[in-house]
Protein backbone atom coordinates (compact mmCIF):
# COMPACT_ATOMS: atom_id res chain seq x y z
CA UNK A 1 0.00 0.00 0.00
CA UNK A 2 2.82 2.55 0.79
CA UNK A 3 4.52 1.75 -2.37
CA UNK A 4 1.24 2.28 -4.15
CA UNK A 5 0.82 6.19 -2.27
CA UNK A 6 4.51 7.02 -3.06
CA UNK A 7 3.75 6.31 -7.07
CA UNK A 8 0.28 8.07 -6.87
CA UNK A 9 2.53 11.15 -4.92
CA UNK A 10 5.39 10.71 -7.28
CA UNK A 11 3.02 10.94 -10.46
CA UNK A 12 1.24 13.63 -9.02
CA UNK A 13 4.37 16.07 -8.63
CA UNK A 14 5.51 14.75 -11.91
CA UNK A 15 2.15 16.63 -13.51
CA UNK A 16 2.08 18.96 -11.36
CA UNK A 17 6.11 20.14 -12.59
CA UNK A 18 5.49 19.39 -16.03
CA UNK A 19 2.20 22.03 -15.61
CA UNK A 20 4.52 24.10 -14.32
CA UNK A 21 6.58 23.84 -17.09
CA UNK A 22 4.42 23.97 -19.66
CA UNK A 23 2.43 27.14 -18.39
CA UNK A 24 5.93 29.25 -18.16
CA UNK A 25 6.53 28.15 -22.00
CA UNK A 26 3.26 28.87 -22.48
CA UNK A 27 3.71 32.73 -20.99
CA UNK A 28 7.35 32.81 -22.92
CA UNK A 29 5.86 32.17 -26.34
CA UNK A 30 2.69 34.34 -26.21
CA UNK A 31 5.39 36.78 -25.29
CA UNK A 32 7.06 36.22 -28.27
CA UNK A 33 4.06 36.16 -30.70
CA UNK A 34 2.69 39.50 -29.52
CA UNK A 35 6.44 40.97 -30.22
CA UNK A 36 6.44 39.17 -33.77
CA UNK A 37 3.14 40.95 -34.16
CA UNK A 38 4.00 44.50 -32.93
CA UNK A 39 7.16 44.24 -35.48
CA UNK A 40 4.69 43.32 -38.64
CA UNK A 41 2.07 45.35 -37.48
CA UNK A 42 4.37 48.24 -37.34
CA UNK A 43 6.23 47.46 -40.54
CA UNK A 44 2.49 46.80 -42.45
CA UNK A 45 1.44 50.36 -40.67
CA UNK A 46 4.80 51.94 -42.33
CA UNK A 47 4.45 50.45 -45.68
CA UNK A 48 0.47 51.61 -45.91
CA UNK A 49 2.27 55.32 -44.35
CA UNK A 50 4.66 55.35 -47.41
CA UNK A 51 1.97 54.15 -49.83
CA UNK A 52 -0.78 56.80 -48.96
CA UNK A 53 2.57 59.93 -48.62
CA UNK A 54 3.20 58.80 -52.12
CA UNK A 55 -0.58 58.86 -53.00
CA UNK A 56 -1.26 62.27 -51.40
CA UNK A 57 1.42 63.91 -53.36
CA UNK A 58 0.66 62.48 -56.60
CA UNK A 59 -2.54 63.82 -55.81
CA UNK A 60 -1.54 67.22 -55.24
CA UNK A 61 0.91 67.56 -58.49
CA UNK A 62 -2.10 66.49 -60.64
CA UNK A 63 -3.99 69.16 -58.81
CA UNK A 64 -1.57 71.76 -59.21
CA UNK A 65 -1.30 71.04 -62.83
CA UNK A 66 -5.09 70.77 -63.37
CA UNK A 67 -5.39 74.33 -61.40
CA UNK A 68 -2.74 75.70 -63.50
CA UNK A 69 -4.46 74.71 -67.06
CA UNK A 70 -8.42 76.10 -65.92
CA UNK A 71 -6.01 79.63 -64.53
CA UNK A 72 -4.00 79.70 -68.18
CA UNK A 73 -7.72 78.93 -69.75
CA UNK A 74 -9.48 81.37 -67.45
CA UNK A 75 -6.94 83.92 -67.79
CA UNK A 76 -4.62 83.67 -70.88
CA UNK A 77 -2.40 86.41 -69.50
CA UNK A 78 -1.83 84.11 -65.92
CA UNK A 79 1.66 83.06 -65.43
CA UNK A 80 3.05 80.79 -62.97
CA UNK A 81 4.76 81.59 -60.08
Amino acid sequence: MLDNEVTITAIKETVKEIALILGGANVIIVALITWLGKIWMDKILESERRKTQILVEQLKNSLTQEREKINQVLNPDYTVG
